[in-house]
């Protein structure tokens, strides 16, 4: 697929958010120089697609793409609105997989075993769970399975989990991350959410946090 450069700037696509969304509660705001995020209260949706599709004939043909996640159960919704170069083709062709395709796959990567096993019986319900037990393979492995959702540790052999979320989000801008660690330090936390994970859940992870994660992917079935 051939994108076309978005030719909007950031300032005529907030302002297009703002209208489209007027008479809804939430905020809009820039994020870095190619991203723009919305929060916005909208409802319960059970067709994401149908926001992307809206949202997508407001802004010109191919100059951005729109990713919504559910951010709660009493409506309120996170649009992602990424503004597109060329080079972008790719990330397109692995978000547009995950959602046509009938299975679900999700990703462990974690060097403990017990852990792996532990997630395995958590994340079963949901689809094929492969397993990475090295930091060295999980680009690799992502780009093979090119999962719905990446359980990442921050500490591994190789490759660390802080390290590994630039080179995912890199060729992947929807990936769907989520990172775990005995060793919650915020700022550890924080870099996790700056760099692009959706959140950070402490080790022994708990069913409800994961599963309240997982519920937020718009790619799983």
């Amino acid at each position: 697929m051939t994108t076309k450069a978005c030719h909007l700037s950031q300032a005529e696509i907030l302002e297009k958010l703002l209208i489209a969304y007027k008479e809804h509660e939430g905020i809009v705001y820039a994020l870095k120089e190619r991203k723009i995020v919305c929060l916005v209260r909208l409802g319960v949706i059970n067709n994401y697609a149908n926001i992307k599709s809206d949202l997508e004939q407001k802004m010109p043909e191919q100059a951005c793409r729109v990713l919504a996640r559910k951010m709660s159960p009493t409506g309120l919704k996170q649009i992602q609105i990424d503004l597109l170069d060329k080079e972008d083709g790719q990330s397109i062709n692995m978000f547009r997989e995950r959602e046509e395709r009938k299975k679900n796959i999700l990703m462990v990567a974690d060097d403990d075993m017990f852990v792996r096993k532990a997630m395995q019986k958590i994340l079963g319900f949901y689809g094929d769970v492969v397993e990475v037990d090295s930091g060295d393979k999980v680009v690799s492995e992502y780009l093979r399975h090119n999962p719905d959702v990446l359980l990442l540790d921050i500490h591994m052999p190789g490759k660390s989990g802080l390290e590994l979320i630039d080179k995912i989000i890199e060729v992947d801008t929807d990936a769907f991350i989520i990172v775990f660690s005995a060793d919650s330090v915020a700022d550890n936390v924080l870099q996790a959410i700056e760099k692009g994970a959706v959140g950070f859940v402490s080790k022994p992870p708990k069913k409800e946090r994961i599963m309240d994660y997982l519920n937020r992917c718009i790619t799983i079935h």
